[in-house]
């Protein structure tokens, strides 16, 4: 977490609040709801108990650098103006703060593709058999990650609807990775095979390895003419 309120508190507020002075309640520190919901996220844990952890230690507070601690209900209703923009942002300044720690600036990394559910059902009547039927949504998390064994960490990330295909979130992944982190490898599955891709992570600077499918092996076991 030290990590993450460095890069939170470095970076510009995720939204705009009204100025210091003015009438009426003072707002909530946007970047201290931010660390809130980046703390319910990865601990997967419900805003009343991330509020309730962090109420009851001086010591998480301040560590989080939290200097007044905002609701849990306040929290909640700013959870959509923490946009998918300024949490990219943060991947890129945090994956550069881990890479400072560690003193390297080379890495190596995978992209993949990986469908996620959220805690929301798509409900609907079925006519033929007269009743009700529901069932849960998902969406697509599009990943790029170290390939680190003992800590692997994220240099950027999107997300898009369950049916979106992997590749041509490739340009968008390798584009919004810090500019501090050069990469050596980049592993890829058989969905991000093409020339274009392959292409692309070469002008990043690194090597790519992408798994082949069974006719592209039968392609050079028999070449034309052969």
């Amino acid at each position: 977490m030290p990590i993450i309120a460095e890069a939170v508190y470095s970076a510009p507020p995720p939204y705009r609040v009204k100025e210091q002075g003015t009438v009426g309640r003072p707002p909530a520190d946007p970047r201290a709801v931010a660390i809130l919901l980046i703390m319910r996220a990865i601990f997967r844990l419900s805003y009343r108990a991330v509020y309730s952890l962090l109420a009851s230690s001086s010591e998480y507070r301040g560590i989080c650098k939290i200097k007044h601690l905002p609701a849990y209900n306040t929290v909640q209703e700013h959870v959509r103006d923490v946009g998918e923009g300024y949490l990219n942002r943060l991947i890129a300044q945090t994956s550069a703060s881990i890479m400072r720690v560690q003193r390297r600036d080379v890495c190596s990394s995978a992209c993949d593709g990986t469908g996620v559910a959220i805690r929301k059902y798509e409900r609907w009547f079925d006519v033929r058999n007269s009743r009700k039927s529901r069932k849960r949504r998902f969406v697509k998390l599009h990943a790029h990650v170290t390939t680190d064994k003992e800590m692997p960490f994220f240099l950027s990330a999107t997300v898009t609807k369950w049916y979106k295909n992997d590749s041509p979130q490739l340009r968008g992944l390798m584009g919004q990775k810090s500019r501090e982190i050069a990469l050596e490898n980049v592993a890829l599955d058989t969905a991000y095979l093409s020339r274009r891709n392959a292409q692309l992570v070469a002008d990043h600077g690194a090597n790519p390895v992408i798994k082949l499918l069974r006719k592209s092996w039968a392609l050079q076991s028999y070449p034309p003419g052969g």
